[in-house]
C-alpha cells in the first residue's frame, strides 16, 4: 500500500545518506606513503671486493602496522663499466636465516661513476604483516665487478625506523642468480647494513566512528525489516 512504500522510500534515504557519510569518512582515513626505514651507512661494497659476495640480506622487523611495500631506493655508483642489479624481500625461515621470496623488487643498470639514488620498483604487491621478520636482499651478478653503497662521507649508520626495525643481523647466500640458497649468517661484520630506504603504504584500519555508522545502517536495515514482518502478520 501507499503508506508502506512511503516507509521503504524513506529508509531508503536514509542509507543513502549512511552511504555517503561511510563514503566520506573513509576517504579520511586513506592510505598514505611512508617510508618504512631509512638507514644510511659509512659505505659498503658488493662485489669482487668482498670476494664472491654478489647478494647479501639484512633483517628487518615490522611494528604494529600492516604496510605494503612498494620501492627501495639506496645511493649507488660502480667504477667502471655498468651492473644490473636486482632486489627483493624474502620472509623469515624461522630461524633468523632468509626463507622464501615473497616480494620482487624489480632490477635496474647501473652505471653512474659518482653516487646517485636508485630506485627499485615492486614488480609484485605483498602486505607485510604487523611484528614479522623480514628481509630485504640485494643481488648483482658473480662477474667480477663492484657495486658501491655509498651515502657519503658518514661516521657511523644512522637510521629512521617509522614501521619497521633494523635487527643488525645479515647473511649472505649462495653465487648464483635467485632462488638463493645455503644462506651464511656470518659473511658479513655484525650490523652492516645495504644503505637505502624501503617505502611503502600503511593502509588503514578504520576509525571507531566508521563502525559506529555501520552499526546504525545495520539497525536501519533492521528496523524495516521488522516492520515489513510486524505489517504481514
Amino acid at each position: 500500500n501507499i503508506s508502506e512504500i512511503n516507509r521503504m522510500i524513506r529508509a531508503t534515504r536514509w542509507m543513502n545518506i549512511i552511504l555517503a557519510a561511510l563514503v566520506t569518512i573513509s576517504g579520511l582515513g586513506s592510505a598514505k606513503a611512508v617510508d618504512i626505514f631509512s638507514v644510511s651507512n659509512p659505505g659498503m661494497n658488493i662485489g669482487s671486493s668482498q670476494p664472491g659476495y654478489d647478494n647479501a640480506a639484512f633483517q628487518f622487523v615490522t611494528k604494529t602496522d600492516i604496510i605494503q611495500a612498494t620501492s627501495f631506493k639506496a645511493p649507488m655508483y660502480v667504477d667502471s663499466g655498468s651492473v644490473n642489479a636486482s632486489f627483493y624481500i624474502y620472509n623469515d625461515s624461522g630461524s633468523d636465516t632468509p626463507g622464501s621470496t615473497v616480494m620482487a623488487g624489480g632490477s635496474a643498470v647501473i652505471s653512474n661513476t659518482t653516487a646517485a639514488d636508485i630506485t627499485f620498483s615492486f614488480t609484485s604487491y605483498y602486505n607485510l604483516q604487523p611484528s614479522t621478520k623480514y628481509w630485504y636482499v640485494f643481488y648483482k651478478p658473480n662477474d667480477g665487478t663492484v657495486l658501491h653503497n655509498y651515502a657519503g662521507f658518514l661516521a657511523n649508520v644512522t637510521k629512521t625506523e617509522d614501521y619497521a626495525t633494523l635487527t643488525g643481523k645479515n647473511a649472505h647466500g649462495n653465487y648464483t642468480a635467485p632462488p638463493f640458497s645455503n644462506w651464511n649468517t656470518s659473511a658479513f661484520p655484525s650490523n652492516l647494513v645495504f644503505g637505502g630506504t624501503l617505502g611503502g603504504v600503511v593502509n588503514p584500519v578504520p576509525e571507531p566512528s566508521t563502525y559506529a555508522l555501520c552499526a546504525i545502517a545495520t539497525g536501519v536495515m533492521a528496523a524495516v525489516a521488522r516492520r515489513r514482518k510486524a505489517k504481514k502478520a
